[in-house]
């Protein structure tokens, strides 16, 4: 356990400096800008979404990218631009979404000029009129480094959570503790003697001890240093 502890904290701190980094240096804030036209006496009921179709077109958007002198293309211009018939009424509105609050609201303003200009075209007059003029770009999201931190810590500290759920094995560990202990107190557990050496010891044959002959009692002569030899002898 003591190693999911260690890993849940260094997760927890890896992603916490993730998230730090991601924040100021990757993070980008956007300027939404928006714009409200409407249409004066359509010619049908559907030219209110005509007209909201004809925003993201590339006789507008290159008429858009002249106007406003940006080298940015049309598939990326059209990825700025959402324009939408509010449902039940003439009313179209525009919404361009930057990394820049200047530029979205450029965008903004040449996009609802140039659809009046190319209904006239299209069409054959401008039936047009601006109602609200486009705003400067309002900032969504922010830059939060304490926040995206602390998500990032979380982050590290659920994975090591799951990691721990999945593979850890209690049982396992206290198994591993209990025979740890039966070995340390056990005669001999600091003797690291190999299977195969204690294996290959056999135990000693003894011989027999091989049996006495008998003794000669020897008795002292009667001279000094003789010595005679007492024998029995049987009638």
């Amino acid at each position: 356990m003591k190693k999911y502890v260690l890993w849940g904290i260094l997760l927890a701190v890896l992603g916490a400096g993730v998230g730090y980094v991601y924040s100021v240096y990757l993070y980008k804030v956007n300027y939404v800008s928006s714009a409200q036209l409407i249409v004066l006496t359509p010619k049908n009921v559907s030219q209110a979404k005509d007209y909201a179709s004809i925003a993201t077109s590339r006789s507008v958007l290159e008429a858009v990218r002249e106007a406003i002198g940006t080298s940015d293309r049309i598939s990326t211009l059209q990825d700025y631009v959402v324009a939408t018939n509010i449902s039940g009424t003439n009313m179209i509105s525009i919404e361009v979404t930057t990394d820049d609050a200047a530029k979205s609201q450029a965008i903004a303003q040449s996009v609802s000029r140039e659809i009046g200009n190319q209904a006239k075209v299209l069409f054959g007059e401008n039936n047009t009129s601006i109602v609200d003029e486009a705003s400067r770009g309002r900032q969504v999201g922010e830059r939060n480094p304490i926040k995206a931190s602390v998500v990032g810590a979380v982050a590290g500290i659920m994975l090591t959570l799951a990691a721990a759920f999945v593979f850890y094995d209690g049982k396992k560990e206290e198994r591993g503790v209990s025979e740890d202990a039966g070995s340390d107190g056990g005669v001999g557990s600091d003797l690291d003697v190999d299977d195969d050496v204690i294996n290959s010891i056999t135990p000693r044959t003894i011989a027999p001890r091989a049996s006495r002959r008998p003794v000669e009692i020897k008795k002292p002569g009667r001279l000094y240093g003789q010595q005679t030899t007492k024998k029995e002898h049987h009638s």
